[in-house]
């Protein structure tokens, strides 16, 4: 989790002067100068009605100053922006029985940028038979609109089915393979933070309808990134602190409320997104139940340090401050303890092995000598090929890095713990058929 962020929940009532008693900061306006589209030209697209502000008398009146050349534009050119997207909604957006906000889905970024941005566009899911490998060029968050998807880590071979509201966290570097397994369509919000003025990968498809301005002051490192989903019911309101950088604020279902300190509240519309930094507050203003999502960097996380001769290294960067491939695929836990020198096993089941240097070649956290003790390949993560990789097996979850099936119940290890929820180590748990 991101610490220093915190949410609460509060009947609004005077919301408006709690909110400016908290004295919250937006870094930015929404619109076409925060990158995203106008409420008016969203409203023209999802009923059909002209926006008041492109009639020929708003045009007249309005004086249009000449732009001066020796200054850069900070500001997403609409016309990079899609205009005409029919944005998927599905009334599963909104759990009305448990409304409230919580990460569904999260990351290590490496960030070495000066300026970045939030891009969203919308694509379409292929069917199983069209679906191919696509190389991930930015950290993404995959957000599921309507239908389903099974995404695929073509690295690791690891799957997960993501649903309506759900989300699926991406690193750079890898390749995946995003399929529809299911005959209704399958649409999606790829989110991604990416270096300013960087082109859109052609690869992914989909129509970019969102840019925030580019932002900085975000130190090279690597960070916690999250995607928060929140849902409010009727005069409820959300509060969250942006811990790094700005976060960005997105309308998935219905109309939301971005508030700052005592300035009017901003309106966005669904596929409207707003730039922000420090407290923001988010609520519903009208009369049904609505849905937004927040992209976050929160905080830094320290690179792991290896064990043996290369102690005083920092894995995660080469020697031009670049991170390698490598370190960047498996940045989510510290190398093993090999320090003890008793030959037991430490207390998550692996073995500790005398004079071990630490070397991981398949960066799935057991080192090679530990691989060579529990018979596991040391050049794959996935050894038995069940989904999971061979040290989440034996220091996480307990089963065998060696048997796809640990409880012999028909269902693989990777298939009971990431896609149905049952217990990979109980023959009596198993998916209702």
């Amino acid at each position: 989790m991101a610490y220093g962020r915190w949410w609460s929940r509060r009947w609004h009532g005077g919301a408006l002067s709690v909110v400016g008693m908290m004295a919250l900061v937006l870094s930015l306006t929404i619109g076409i100068g925060g990158g995203g589209l106008s409420a008016g030209a969203l409203a023209a697209l999802q009923d059909g009605t002209p926006d008041p502000a492109e009639s020929p008398e708003a045009i007249e009146a309005t004086e249009v100053a000449e732009p001066d050349p020796t200054e850069a534009p900070t500001e997403v050119p609409e016309e990079d922006l899609a205009t005409d997207i029919d944005f998927a909604v599905s009334d599963d957006e909104v759990n009305r029985d448990a409304p409230g906000a919580a990460v569904i889905a999260q990351g290590l970024v490496y960030v070495e940028s000066d300026e970045i941005v939030w891009r969203a566009r919308q694509i379409d899911i292929p069917a199983v038979e069209d679906a191919v490998s696509i190389g991930a060029d930015n950290a993404s968050f995959l957000l599921q609109r309507t239908g389903a998807t099974v995404v695929r880590n073509d690295v690791s071979n690891k799957r997960t089915r993501i649903e309506v509201g759900e989300a699926y966290y991406a690193p750079a570097g890898d390749a995946y393979t995003r399929a529809n397994y299911v005959e209704e369509t399958s649409q999606a919000w790829l989110v991604e933070l990416t270096v300013a003025d960087a082109e859109p990968d052609t690869a992914t498809g989909g129509d970019v309808f969102y840019e925030s301005d580019p932002f900085g002051d975000v130190a090279t490192g690597t960070y916690d990134a999250e995607l928060t989903r929140g849902v409010l019911f009727p005069d409820e309101e959300d509060f969250f602190l942006v811990q790094t950088g700005s976060a960005m604020v997105m309308a998935t279902f219905g109309s939301i409320e971005v508030s700052s300190g005592t300035d009017a509240p901003v309106t966005l519309e669904v596929g409207d997104g707003q730039l922000v930094t420090g407290d923001v507050a988010i609520r519903n203003a009208g009369p049904e139940p609505v849905a937004y999502v927040v992209a976050a960097i929160g905080a830094a996380v320290p690179d792991p340090v290896a064990t043996g001769t290369t102690a005083d290294a920092t894995p995660g960067a080469s020697d031009d401050g670049t991170p390698e491939a490598a370190d960047v695929a498996d940045d989510t836990a510290d190398v093993p303890d090999n320090t003890a020198d008793d030959g037991g096993d430490t207390a998550g089941g692996v073995p500790v092995i005398d004079g071990d240097d630490g070397t991981d070649s398949d960066s799935d956290r057991l080192t090679d000598a530990q691989e060579a003790a529990l018979g596991t390949d040391p050049a794959a993560q996935d050894s038995d090929g069940d989904g999971i990789d061979d040290g989440t097996e034996i220091i996480d979850f307990g089963t065998d890095p060696l048997n796809p099936d640990s409880d012999a119940d028909g269902f693989s290890d990777g298939d009971e713990q990431y896609t149905f929820g049952t217990d990979p180590l109980d023959a009596a748990s198993f998916p209702d058929q």
